[in-house]
């Protein structure tokens, strides 16, 4: 039923990217067997601001610098640089509330972190990002995923192939569930 969601609120695609990203990356934490109520809180957070200075669905669609780079005449040079500085500005946001539990800046941090160290803000690779990060990653991908495919994902499929892509560091926890 809430990949069924997905396929039918396309057009609200920040806040249903959302709400899915906490499902999901709530799921795999169950999934790794760390099902605490505080590492949901942080799961949830994390995925209920990582996207929050977006007003623009498509810009907040877009996964990597490469697809930005690709899509680059769709947005203004505003919006360019809002998105390369995301994870940044939502990451201090989340910083000033004292009722978010820490570690939800750093997940949104580097949340377009890539093990190969390709990713954005701080080119991280895999030893350097947190596992709850790691998690989120994952996690973040597999949404995208269902979104791209209309809510009927090849979950199999995509684990296989993220295992090539995130071999290394605290990925590989993620992946071995």
């Amino acid at each position: 039923n809430v990949l069924k969601l997905l396929a039918r609120d396309r057009d609200k695609y920040i806040s249903m990217h959302s709400m899915h990203l906490a499902q999901v990356a709530c799921t795999l934490s169950v999934a790794m067997n760390w099902p605490s109520g505080t590492t949901f809180q942080k799961l949830s957070f994390a995925a209920f601001f990582h996207d929050i200075v977006f007003s623009n669905h498509d810009l907040a669609r877009v996964k990597s610098l490469v697809e930005l780079e690709q899509k680059k005449k769709q947005f203004t040079e505003a919006e360019i640089t809002l998105y390369k500085n995301h994870p940044m500005l939502c990451s201090e946001i989340v910083k000033k509330f004292q009722e978010i539990p820490a570690d939800v800046d750093t997940v949104i941090l580097q949340h377009h972190e890539m093990p190969d160290g390709n990713g954005f803000p701080r080119k991280l690779s895999s030893t350097y990002i947190s596992p709850l990060s790691c998690l989120f990653i994952v996690a973040h991908d597999l949404v995208d995923l269902i979104f791209d495919t209309d809510g009927k994902p090849n979950v199999q499929d995509f684990f296989k192939e993220s295992k090539k892509i995130y071999s290394g560091g605290n990925f590989r926890r993620v992946l071995d569930t």
